[in-house]
């Protein structure tokens, strides 16, 4: 709109079509810069982006914290997570399957094949999380 170029299209459109001068128009378009112009100034600034990158297991963590929960309540036992490779070649597998190795992380794992099944892969790291996680907790 500052564009010397555009000002005669400018003064148009702003231009009442009674009005019998360009002049109002004129005062009109400065009025707009002005406020445009303030606007810009008094806008809120950017929010930063974050430091880290965003959790891509956010949704699965939560949902396994569920169920570790309710296996704690279920079996009065404290939750615990191994898991060995397995996975064998003949039953589908390919050999490299992290497999659970304690009934608290079979509970979970049979869950969240049930719940959503692409994301068994994870599953070893977000319960080791959540047991750093609890343990820190306990020590305070």
């Amino acid at each position: 709109m500052e564009d010397e170029g555009n000002y005669g299209g400018v003064l148009v459109a702003l231009a009442n079509p009674d009005e019998k001068f360009v002049e109002p128009a004129a005062r009109r378009h400065e009025m707009l810069l002005d406020l445009l112009d303030m606007t810009v100034r008094n806008a809120p600034p950017q929010p930063p982006n974050p430091t880290h990158r965003p959790s891509k297991t956010k949704h699965l963590r939560a949902a396994a914290d569920a169920l570790v929960d309710y296996w704690e309540y279920a079996t009065g036992k404290r939750f615990t997570q191994d898991w060995h490779i397995g996975g064998q070649r003949e039953h589908g597998g390919d050999g490299q399957q992290r497999l659970p190795n304690t009934p608290g992380a079979e509970f979970v794992y049979e869950a969240m094949k049930l719940i959503d099944p692409e994301c068994l892969d994870q599953l070893p790291g977000v319960t080791a999380t959540i047991v750093r996680e609890r343990r820190r907790t306990l020590a305070k």
